[in-house]
C-alpha cells in the first residue's frame, strides 16, 4: 500500500516506443531552435532558476535539443530545478509522455517526475509499481542505466548518453480530459542524503552540469466522445450585470450546464446550474448580477447523465465601476470560497459575518478597508452544506443576501 503523499497509479517507466499500438501524438516538441510545439499547443519552460538554450541533439535526429544548466548549488533546493511542460489533454484519454534525455557527467544523477492536474499543485509520481529498464540510443558507458531507486526517484548512471523514457499516465483519471495538465522533470538529491551525486562515475556534481531533452511527445490512446458541441459563447455588459449567452448543437443525454467564473483565469467557481434541453440546437443565457469590477473570466461546464463532462472555451468580459457604491459577494453557490467586494469612503476597519438559518453567527472576519473598492476572499470549507446569509455591518449600501454552501 502506497502512502497518501504519492499518487496511487500504475506508472510504467519504460524505454521503448510506441507505448500503445493505437497511441496518437497530439502535442510534441522537436526543438528546431525554439520551444514552440511542433504539433498541437502547449508550453515548455525552465524552472528553479535554470538557464535554458539549445545544444546538439542525438546524431540520428540532427538539429537541436532543449538544454538546461545553472542548477542549484550542492546541498540546496532539491526537486525545484528542471523543466515544466504544460499541455491540455481536453478530449483525450490514456495519456502517455515520451522523450529522450542526455545527462552530462557533472549533472545530477537522480531525478523526479511531478505532475499537476490543477495547474498549481505538483505531486511526485510513484515509480515502483512496474519494472524499469534502459535503452541506450547511442554508444555510451557500459554501465549506463536507468533504475528506480526509491518510490519516486530514478537514477541515471553514465554520462553523455541518450536515453528514451516513457511514463504511462493512463491510470490517473484526473490527467484525462484536463485543460490544466502539467508535468515537471527536476533534479534531486541522492536518496536519503542532502547532496547531489554526479551522473558520471568518478565525476563531481557541478551547477554547470546539463540536461538535454528532445522529441518530447504527448500521446493518447483514445478520444472522448463528447455529449454536445459548443458552437457559440459570448458575454456582454447590460444594465442588470454581465449577460452570458451560449449555444450548443447535437445535445444528447446532457443533464446540466454549470456556469463557472474566475478573476484570474484559473480558480473557477460555480455561479449557477441550468438544466439541459437536449435539442439539436440549444440556446441558453445567464445574468451575472453585481459582477466584480475589472476583467471577469467565464466558461461553461456541460455534464451528461453518465457523469462525463465537457468545458467550453474561456471568454473575458470587463465590468466597469458601478454607479452606486454597493457591497456584494459572489458566487451564490459556494464550494469552498466566497469573494466580497466592499466600497469604503475612507480607510477604516470592517467586518464580515456569516449567519446560518437559525440566526447563529458561524463566521466572523475583520477586514482592513482602503478608500475605494476592496476585494477579499474567504475560505468556507469548514461550513456544512446549507443556506447561509452574509452581512457587512456597518457597511453602507449592503443588503443581506443568502448563498448556498454545497
Amino acid at each position: 500500500m502506497k502512502t497518501s503523499s504519492f499518487i496511487a497509479l500504475q506508472i510504467i517507466l519504460l524505454f521503448f516506443f510506441p507505448v500503445f499500438a493505437s497511441a496518437q501524438i497530439f502535442t510534441s516538441w522537436y526543438f528546431n531552435g525554439n520551444t514552440s510545439p511542433s504539433l498541437g499547443s502547449g508550453s515548455i519552460t525552465g524552472i528553479g532558476g535554470v538557464s535554458t538554450g539549445f545544444s546538439n541533439s542525438i546524431n540520428a535526429l540532427g538539429g537541436s535539443a532543449f538544454s538546461n544548466t545553472n542548477f542549484p548549488a550542492q546541498g540546496n533546493n532539491s526537486g525545484t530545478a528542471g523543466i515544466e511542460i504544460s499541455a491540455s489533454t481536453e478530449g483525450k484519454t490514456g495519456i502517455s509522455l515520451t522523450w529522450i534525455q542526455r545527462h552530462s557527467g557533472s549533472s545530477s544523477r537522480y531525478m523526479k517526475i511531478l505532475i499537476s492536474t490543477d495547474g498549481n499543485t505538483f505531486t511526485p509520481l510513484d515509480l515502483t509499481n512496474e519494472n524499469s529498464s534502459a535503452n541506450l540510443l547511442t554508444p555510451g558507458s557500459a554501465n549506463a542505466s536507468n533504475v528506480v531507486v526509491d518510490q519516486d526517484v530514478f537514477e541515471t548512471i553514465g554520462e553523455d548518453t541518450w536515453h528514451r523514457r516513457t511514463i504511462n499516465l493512463s491510470a490517473i483519471d484526473a490527467v484525462n480530459n484536463n485543460p490544466n495538465f502539467k508535468c515537471r522533470m527536476v533534479s534531486v538529491f541522492a536518496p536519503f542524503t542532502s547532496n547531489y551525486t554526479a551522473s558520471g562515475n568518478g565525476r563531481t556534481y557541478a551547477t554547470t552540469g546539463t540536461y538535454r531533452y528532445d522529441s518530447i511527445e504527448i500521446s493518447s490512446s483514445s478520444n472522448i466522445v463528447t455529449p454536445l458541441n459548443f458552437i457559440d459563447f459570448k458575454g456582454k455588459i447590460s444594465a442588470g450585470g454581465i449577460v452570458l449567452n451560449w449555444q450548443t448543437a447535437l445535445e444528447k443525454n446532457v443533464e446540466k450546464f454549470t456556469v463557472l467564473h474566475a478573476l484570474n483565469n484559473q480558480n473557477f467557481q460555480i455561479l449557477s446550474h441550468q438544466p439541459a434541453s437536449n435539442t439539436n440546437m440549444g440556446k441558453y443565457s445567464f445574468i451575472h448580477h453585481n459582477a466584480p469590477i475589472g476583467t471577469n473570466f467565464y466558461r461553461i461546464l456541460a455534464t451528461d447523465v453518465d457523469g462525463r463532462s465537457q468545458l467550453s472555451p474561456i471568454i473575458q468580459v470587463k465590468s466597469t465601476p458601478q454607479q452606486e457604491k454597493e457591497n456584494y459577494f459572489f458566487p451564490t453557490v459556494v464550494s469552498n470560497q466566497i469573494n466580497t467586494v466592499i466600497y469604503s469612503e475612507k480607510n477604516t476597519e470592517g467586518q464580515i459575518r456569516i449567519i446560518n438559518q437559525a440566526g447563529t453567527n458561524v463566521y466572523t472576519q475583520k477586514v482592513l478597508l482602503k478608500t475605494g473598492i476592496n476585494y477579499h476572499s474567504y475560505s468556507l470549507q469548514h461550513l456544512e452544506s446549507g443556506i447561509y446569509f452574509v452581512q457587512f455591518p456597518p457597511s453602507k449600501g449592503f443588503k443581506t443576501q443568502s448563498f448556498i454552501k454545497m
